[in-house]
């Protein structure tokens, strides 16, 4: 019996090049669920302020994570009205 790997890395990576691409990429077809404690509720907090030298940098980001459908924008957030 050989140890011998039937596929070297590069070929795995060619084979599977969606799941190791750099990409954000999505889950589609499948169901989440969260389960929570039924005597939980929920709370509000306040956002945190963010150092100025930071802000830029924090805004490029959002914009990025927004663009690729991370994010979604709202005014106000649900569990405050």
């Amino acid at each position: 019996m050989s140890c011998e790997p039937k596929t070297n890395f590069v070929d795995l990576l060619d084979e599977f090049k969606e799941i190791f691409s750099n990409e954000l990429g999505t889950i589609k077809n499948e169901k989440a669920r969260i389960y929570l404690n039924p005597n939980s509720t929920p709370k509000f907090f306040k956002s945190c302020s963010v150092p100025f030298v930071l802000k830029q940098k924090m805004e490029l980001e959002l914009e990025k994570m927004v663009r690729n459908n991370v994010l979604k924008p709202v005014d106000v957030s649900e569990w405050a009205t």
